[in-house]
C-alpha cells in the first residue's frame, strides 16, 4: 500500500537481494543505500507456492536527496542480527542496543532459517539506550500475566515485533514508565466491541494481536495502558 500527500514528495525505490544459502547478507550493500540516502522501509518474507520463499527489502528516498557520510569505525547504521537460536538473537540485540541501536522489526531468513531482528543506529531523537526481552504465547493466562510482571518493570511490547515469533519487549533507560496488559480471546465482532468497551477497559488501548498455533490457532488482542511508576520510597 502506498500514500500520497496533499502536498506530495517524489520517492524512488531500491532493494537488497535476498541472502544467500548459508544465510549471509551484505552489509556494505546496506550501508550503500542508506549512505545515498535511502530510508529502510520494510522488510518482508513472500512464500513460494513451490520452492523456498524469499526476503525482500525495500528501501525509499526522495528523488533529490543528497547522500550522506558511510559510518566506518563506529559500525553500520543498520544491523541485522542473526543466529540459530532466539537467545542468541536476544543477546546481540542487547549488545547492540548499548551502543546505541533500537529494535526495528523481524528479519526473515527465508531458506536459511535461524531468527533475526533489524537493529538501527538511533538518531539524535534518542536520549537513552534501551534494553530488549522475548516472550511467547501459550495459552491467554500466561500471556497476560507475563506482560503484567514485564511492564511493571519498564518493559513495553514492541508492535513491530508482533509479526513474527518470539516476539519482543524494550524498556527504555531512564523512563519512569510501567505498563498494564489486559488479553481479550472473542472472534466475532459484536461481543469484541463489548468486551472493547467494558468499564474494565478504561484506560486500555488496543495494540494488535499476536497467535498461538498448536492443534487449533488462537487469536489474541493486547490492550495495552501506561503509567508514570512511583518514586522509590
Amino acid at each position: 500500500m502506498t500514500e500520497k500527500e496533499p502536498h506530495p514528495k517524489n520517492y524512488e525505490y531500491s532493494f537488497i537481494a535476498p541472502p544467500s544459502w548459508n544465510g549471509k547478507t551484505n552489509p556494505e550493500a546496506i550501508s550503500s543505500l542508506t549512505g545515498q540516502g535511502y530510508r529502510l522501509v520494510d522488510s518482508v518474507f513472500f512464500f513460494a507456492a513451490i520452492g523456498p520463499g524469499a526476503t525482500e527489502t525495500l528501501f525509499q528516498r526522495e528523488v533529490g536527496a543528497k547522500p550522506k557520510s558511510i559510518p566506518t569505525s563506529e559500525g553500520w547504521e543498520i544491523e541485522i542480527v542473526r543466529a540459530r537460536r532466539a537467545d542468541n538473537v536476544l543477546e546481540q540485540l542487547n549488545v547492540l542496543a548499548k551502543k546505541g541501536y533500537r529494535y526495528l522489526w523481524p528479519y526473515y531468513s527465508g531458506p536459511a532459517g535461524g531468527v533475526g531482528d533489524w537493529m538501527q543506529k538511533c538518531g539524535p531523537e534518542c536520549e537513552e539506550t534501551f534494553e530488549y526481552r522475548y516472550f511467547n504465547v501459550h495459552d491467554m493466562d500466561q500471556l497476560a500475566k507475563e506482560l503484567n510482571e514485564q511492564g511493571q518493570g519498564g518493559f513495553r511490547v514492541v508492535l513491530g515485533g508482533l509479526r513474527s515469533t518470539p516476539h519482543v519487549l524494550e524498556r527504555a533507560g531512564g523512563k519512569n514508565e510501567t505498563y498494564a496488559y489486559h488479553v481479550l480471546h472473542v472472534k466475532d465482532p459484536e461481543p469484541l466491541e463489548q468486551a472493547l468497551n467494558a468499564p474494565e477497559q478504561e484506560g486500555y488501548v488496543p495494540i494488535g494481536y499476536v497467535w498461538h498455533v498448536g492443534l487449533t490457532g488462537e487469536e489474541f488482542l493486547l490492550l495495552e495502558k501506561a503509567s508514570t511508576a512511583s518514586a522509590p520510597q
